[in-house]
């Protein structure tokens, strides 16, 4: 398993193995369980699952090695929230044009079920098993300059093999 895992990022340096380290981590910590549990609901005769990534890196803080921490796990909280005038770090129009998307689609979901709004992309519904499978993808340097798109996600490789991995391990 390990070296079929190894496959799919590439740690060739010390700074691409740092990257790769932190993808490792989202893709198992995080991105996984989410793309499980929409493969479940869906499977379920659940309704239409909607999923996104946050991309957008705030400017700053940087870890303990030096190194920008990028969209760390809960920044996106001042983004949806709409409180980056009392956020940590420092602002621009690239975040607040990201939180005004995030905030829009996240208005219109609580209203209606479904994240689409009047004047944004199309968020199309996350088919497990389809292709192309998209997520919205939040963060400034989305195509468009509107500070988000619908794209698929770059790790459905590795998802895919580690519901195919962990399935092969439970039984």
């Amino acid at each position: 398993a390990a070296a079929a895992a190894t496959g799919f990022y590439d740690a060739a340096d010390d700074a691409r193995a740092a990257r790769a380290n932190a993808a490792l981590t989202r893709d198992t910590r995080f991105a996984y369980q989410v793309h499980q549990l929409a493969r479940l609901h869906r499977g379920h005769g659940g309704g239409p699952v909607f999923l996104l990534r946050f991309d957008q890196a705030p400017q700053g803080p940087a870890g303990a090695d030096g190194r920008p921490l990028g969209a760390y796990h809960g920044c996106e909280l001042w983004y949806a929230f709409g409180t980056l005038d009392a956020a940590p770090f420092p602002v621009d129009a690239g975040d607040r044009r990201v939180s005004e998307a995030l905030m829009a689609a996240l208005v219109a979901f609580a209203r209606t079920a479904d994240p689409n709004y009047a004047g944004g992309p199309a968020w199309p519904p996350y088919w497990y098993g389809q292709i192309p499978r998209k997520a919205m993808i939040f963060g400034d340097g989305a195509p468009g300059g509107q500070g988000h798109s619908a794209r698929e996600l770059d790790n459905l490789a590795v998802l895919d093999w580690l519901a195919t991995h962990y399935s092969q391990r439970r039984t």
